[in-house]
């Protein structure tokens, strides 16, 4: 979900680190630093994001915290993360018309 909903909405190298993470369990571990790097460009004033971006971005940062909660390790992230994916996805293809 994460890929396809990046495809259009920009070059983020913050959302390909968070699309690797999800594909390679062995970096699992390295979730919290892919968590605050999208983090930190998400809440960045001087290149803000637009709507679409933003939901983007959650998406990535639901992926991190999935892959933080698989990997054991702690402190444990929101323990609803997985299933707000879900949701976020539906609210973003909403905002994007399915593009």
């Amino acid at each position: 979900m994460l890929r396809a909903a990046s495809r259009n909405l920009g070059d983020f190298p913050e959302v390909d680190d968070a699309l690797v993470l999800a594909a390679t369990e062995e970096r699992w571990p390295q979730d919290g630093d892919v968590f605050n790097r999208l983090r930190r460009r998400s809440l960045d004033q001087i290149a803000p994001l637009n709507e679409q971006q933003v939901l983007l971005f959650t998406l990535a940062e639901l992926v991190a915290k999935v892959a933080h909660k698989a990997a054991g390790v702690r402190p444990p992230f929101d323990y609803d993360s997985g299933w707000r994916i879900g949701p976020v996805t539906h609210r973003l293809m909403s905002a994007t018309d399915g593009a």
